[in-house]
């Protein structure tokens, strides 16, 4: 009998044991936010840009997370209504297992919208809470994120521009300029779009010219503008090659470079704008004015740089007299 009520009792004394080892979780892992940013990235279903609000976070100790948690989680707007179309990307760095990023992906930045991200009780927790198959520990309260996409993003404008804008003819000619009072050549690519546009205010930037094996002119030889008497026309000048040598020449102009006034006038976010175009011209096959026969033939000639020259026997190519270019085949 006192054998069997020690046993008893030694039972009810490990039960007792028992319960006083077992805890229930606390539910007070909560991070502090460490940025919300906004970004765009690709999306590896569709290879295509789609937007991102994420938030990155800082756990008191290292964080587990039950399987599948991120489908648990869900997206309000400001009347509380769940939002369906966007996707989860939830995950944390390697490097630090007490960091953690919570990704909300393809939102429209152009809408002003509040949105409340909800992380709800229990689905996050520290080490003890995971290894005692979540009835121990640490874990998450109801999380909530609050944020607007559009004011993370700068608070942009949707472009409604149409590019369409292309030249309806275009021609090149060499002309004598002057350049902080010299003269010199300059190779001029002239193209008409048949209605009056403008230039982007940053056109130089717009704006490429290549020859060559890749090479690239420097921004001081090339000048981009609208004619100033036409303006349905759009003029690109070269200056400072070498107009005897056949080369060619590839004029570049980006997207977006020219437009209507319309597109100007609403800072290019409506209207019409060019598409990329790109125009090949060779300074030696282009439309150079010929000598008059009323000009004086025994006016002095010189070159393309100024220096005067016999002329007698001189060499096919673009030459200065009388103030005008002649050439000579």
């Amino acid at each position: 009998m006192s054998k069997l009520f020690t046993f008893a009792m030694a039972a009810v004394l490990c039960s007792t044991g028992l319960q006083a080892v077992a805890q229930e979780t606390v539910y007070d892992f909560v991070p502090t936010i460490e940025q919300v940013i906004f970004q765009e990235l690709i999306d590896s279903d569709t290879d295509e840009f789609t937007t991102q609000v994420r938030i990155d976070v800082l756990f008191p100790d290292e964080v587990w997370w039950v399987g599948g948690f991120g489908s648990q989680c869900y997206l309000l707007d400001a009347e509380g209504n769940v939002v369906e179309n966007w996707k989860r990307d939830f995950g944390g760095p390697s490097s630090n297992y007490s960091m953690f990023y919570f990704g909300v992906n393809g939102l429209n930045k152009y809408v002003d919208a509040e949105y409340t991200l909800v992380i709800p009780e229990g689905l996050m927790g520290d080490p003890t809470w995971y290894y005692a198959d979540y009835t121990g520990g640490r874990a998450n309260p109801e999380l909530c994120y609050d944020f607007n996409p559009w004011k993370l993003a700068g608070e942009p404008r949707e472009n409604f521009t149409q590019y369409d804008l292309t030249p309806v003819s275009y021609y090149s000619e060499v002309n004598e300029i002057r350049v902080n009072g010299k003269k010199q050549l300059e190779m001029q690519l002239y193209m008409d779009f048949g209605q009056p546009v403008v230039t982007n205010a940053n056109v130089q930037n717009f704006c490429s010219v290549w020859y060559g094996e890749g090479e690239r002119l420097s921004d001081s030889q090339v000048n981009v503008g609208v004619v100033e008497d036409n303006p349905s026309v759009v003029m690109v000048g070269i200056r400072n090659i070498d107009f005897n040598q056949s080369e060619t020449y590839s004029v570049s102009l980006w997207k977006g470079a020219i437009g209507t006034p319309e597109w100007a006038g609403d800072d290019y976010y409506s209207g019409h704008s060019n598409e990329p175009i790109t125009i090949d011209i060779n300074p030696t096959v282009t439309s150079v004015t010929a000598l008059p026969s009323e000009y004086d033939n025994n006016a002095p000639v010189y070159n393309i740089h100024g220096m005067r020259l016999n002329p007698d026997g001189l060499q096919p190519g673009i030459y200065i007299r009388n103030g005008k270019k002649v050439l000579i085949k």
